[in-house]
């Protein structure tokens, strides 16, 4: 996406529209300080320091607008790394409005949305992380929300991606290495190191892929819905949990049918409670809707808060609702209800015994441990402890490609690399031709510049082999299509009469080509090696 920076000066207000004792005005850009100090009376503010703050009067024309304070930021050390003027006017809309509409006529343009933060990233002083942490911050409505927006804009999440790019570059160079030396017997990466460095990679990523899912719950509420069959205290637990009677209290089961919610606070989280209609097997159309909606809800529910009757339910029909469909696989809450009432012994000790909690909804330190526990569970299994970073659509998707690559690669260094099939196809080599063959680097003897990597030297040196493990070569060779000019270069070299060509695959039966030497070919090649000499100019021995 290409972006680019007008050079023009935006204007905007800082704070909402409407009646407050302080309104506060930004202005960026490079005419900003000078614009100002046009209608600002009292002080040269073109000659003051940067970071002060100057109290005079806003007059326009022959107009008097307001006393105003005019704080001074000078480039690059402000928000958009521009000249930045933030006017504190008082809260009339009049006045703001006014003092907007002076500026516009001086040529200043109205800022679009989000234009002084992108400003400051487009000008370097954050990064793209760091832009969007800001506008997270500023609708952050918890304290776990604003803490992660907070890291963000502090460069935490930046610093952990910059620590997986590195990871990812240092993959890539030993990757690149085996790549070059493709042909080579000689292992540059580590075959463990690179094993090392894929998990390591993957590991991280995954770690960041799954604060996804903790970043939406804490920004828009951990939903906590309260289910269970009807008349059990659902909606007495509600009205006990937001300490307010919303939701109406009835004996007669089904009173509630539709999804009534609210949202508390608890330990520092937004938590959006939603009671639903009683689960159980529908009479009438409506009710069949009510129980929809809820078992619906209960699916797409961060915790379920799932709710017995002691009193009136009997031991078996606990056991069957615990393990209902509804409950299966979810992060449930089980909570025996009525504790104040006389309850059968044997329904208290298999609640003790499989840790079900065991409240009235009508005493208050039954509720405050109820509290107590879904924020223990929440950070348990919601947001796991770690609270200082999470991610957004855009990181999700970038994290997740690398993920996959990563996983691929995994897969992929399961098989062998192209050094260990090197050292597979000599060995079969061997076993086929009964000489055992050791690589070499041979020196011309016309011309000591002129060198040849010799992949497979008989001990007597009467023998003389290529070795190729690449899949085209293979394929190539089985049609007898092979590199003719590098294998008379390579018996050039030597001296030797003949080479072996030895294409090996894993799994696959090797194709073995001897060639004999060309005289004619040789001849063309020292020639040409010999020009090619000239034109560098190095030096010929004799």
């Amino acid at each position: 996406m290409n972006i680019s920076i007008n050079n023009d000066t935006i204007i905007a207000p800082s704070t909402p529209y409407g009646l407050s004792a302080i309104s506060l005005i930004r202005l960026s850009g490079k005419k900003s300080i000078l614009l100002t100090n046009k209608i600002f009376l009292n002080k040269n503010l073109n000659k003051v320091k940067s970071h002060t703050i100057h109290f005079g009067t806003i007059k326009y024309k022959n107009d008097i607008i307001d006393e105003v304070l005019v704080s001074i930021f000078k480039s690059p050390r402000s928000y958009t790394k521009e000249n930045v003027v933030e006017i504190s006017c008082h809260g009339s809309p009049y006045i703001t409005n006014k003092i907007i509409s002076i500026f516009v006529k001086l040529g200043v343009r109205i800022a679009n949305k989000g234009e002084f933060t992108l400003r400051s990233f487009l000008n370097g002083n954050m990064d793209l992380s760091q832009a969007e942490a800001v506008a997270d911050l500023i609708s952050s409505n918890s304290k776990n929300s604003h803490k992660i927006a907070l890291n963000h804009i502090r460069g935490n999440f930046s610093k952990k991606i910059q620590k997986l790019r590195n990871e990812l570059i240092d993959f890539s160079s030993l990757i690149e290495l085996e790549l070059d030396f493709s042909e080579e017997d000689i292992e540059f990466a580590n075959r463990d190191k690179l094993s090392n460095t894929v998990n390591k990679i993957l590991e991280f990523s995954k770690y960041l892929i799954n604060s996804y899912d903790a970043n939406n719950v804490l920004k828009n509420g951990i939903e906590v819905v309260i289910s269970g069959k009807p008349n059990v205290g659902k909606s007495t637990i509600l009205n006990a949990l937001i300490n307010e009677e919303k939701a109406i209290v009835s004996s007669i089961p089904g009173t509630t049918r539709d999804l009534i919610e609210d949202t508390i606070t608890i330990g520092g989280n937004t938590v959006c409670f939603v009671d639903t209609a009683g689960i159980r097997k529908a009479t009438n159309k409506i009710e069949k809707i009510g129980v929809n909606k809820a078992i619906e809800k209960a699916k797409n529910a961060s915790i379920i808060i799932y709710i017995f009757d002691l009193f009136n339910e009997s031991l078996d029909s606990i056991k069957n609702q615990i393990n209902s469909k509804i409950l299966k696989n979810k992060n449930v809450i089980l909570i025996g209800n009525k504790s104040d009432l006389k309850i059968n012994t044997s329904i208290i000790n298999f609640f003790k015994k499989n840790d079900i909690i065991i409240i009235s909804a009508k005493k208050p330190k039954d509720i405050k441990s109820l509290i107590d526990t879904i924020d223990l569970n929440i950070n348990k299994n919601i947001i796991r402890g770690e609270s200082s970073i999470s991610i957004n659509q855009r990181h999700y998707d970038s994290l997740s490609k690398v993920k996959n690559a990563m996983e691929n690669v995994k897969k992929n260094l399961k098989k062998k690399l192209n050094t260990d099939l090197m050292q597979e196809a000599r060995e079969l080599y061997e076993e086929k031709s009964g000489l055992k063959v050791f690589p070499l680097c041979i020196q011309d003897k016309r011309f000591p510049w002129l060198l040849s990597s010799v992949d497979g030297f008989s001990e007597d040196f009467s023998k003389l082999v290529k070795i190729s493990c690449s899949k085209l070569a293979y394929t190539e060779a089985k049609k007898d299509m092979i590199p003719r000019a590098l294998l008379q270069h390579q018996l050039m070299i030597t001296g030797l009469e003949e080479i072996d060509y030895w294409c090996h695959l894993q799994d696959q039966e090797g194709v073995l080509i001897t060639v004999k030497r060309d005289p004619e070919m040789i001849n063309k090649l020292y020639e040409a090696e010999q020009e090619f000499g000239e034109k560098l100019n190095i030096e010929d021995s004799n």
